[in-house]
């Protein structure tokens, strides 16, 4: 029997839009308070390391699979060990195309007022060895929710968790009001908290890619 902490949903190419959607391919280690734990071993309650809050609660985890033969665009993005900087990532780590990454630097502070931003993985693509995994024909993706918007890690890397409400607006095929009857906690944690840093644009990250490289 399916866990009942988990939405599944199969995507087609006029049911569900991974536009906004962030979340990490199934396989993808986070860090907790337990060591790491793949993200789809995890269940609500996890205590997920925060870099803002330290241990905080999962509160629920969505599974989406894609079918990049309909929709190339919904193919991961892959980030290869080391593509960031040492041990970031400390292995290959597949993302959506619009999960958010973290990152630091002065090029940042210059270009945007914030040393720490939020770049989509998309961005990145073609910088560092970054590609786009269109050879995965139907990748399965994490959603992982919290109270609020969280910076937690993956395979090394820093990522966000993004706001409850924007995340479940990709899930179309599912429903809102059936996920609120089915999950009463989705309804408390949707609208809850800000962005956590600066969220670049793909222009933005394309002007501030290229200095961070030589610094």
């Amino acid at each position: 029997m399916q866990d009942p902490a988990i939405i599944a949903a199969k995507q087609d190419s006029d049911s569900v839009s991974l536009t906004g959607i962030q979340a990490v391919l199934s396989g993808s280690l986070i860090t907790t308070q337990r060591g790491e734990i793949a993200a789809e071993d995890l269940r609500p309650g996890d205590r997920v390391v925060s870099r803002d809050r330290g241990l905080v609660p999962l509160r629920w985890i969505g599974r989406i699979t894609a079918d990049t033969r309909q929709n190339r665009d919904t193919a991961p993005i892959r980030i290869p060990r080391h593509a960031l900087g040492r041990n970031l990532p400390v292995r290959d780590l597949y993302m959506a195309p619009d999960q958010k990454i973290w990152l630091k630097g002065a090029e940042f502070r210059d270009l945007f007022a914030s040393h720490e931003v939020l770049i989509p993985a998309a961005a990145l693509a073609g910088w560092s060895g970054i590609t786009q995994a269109t050879y995965l024909t139907e990748p399965t993706y994490m959603l992982l929710l919290f109270d609020q918007p969280e910076i937690i890690i993956a395979d090394g890397l820093q990522i966000e968790s993004r706001r409850p409400d924007a995340a479940l607006a990709g899930l179309t095929c599912v429903g809102r009001d059936p996920m609120f009857s089915l999950f009463p906690d989705l309804e408390r944690l949707a609208g809850r908290g800000a962005p956590t840093r600066r969220s670049l644009s793909e222009t933005e990250a394309g002007t501030a890619l290229p200095l961070q490289s030589r610094a």
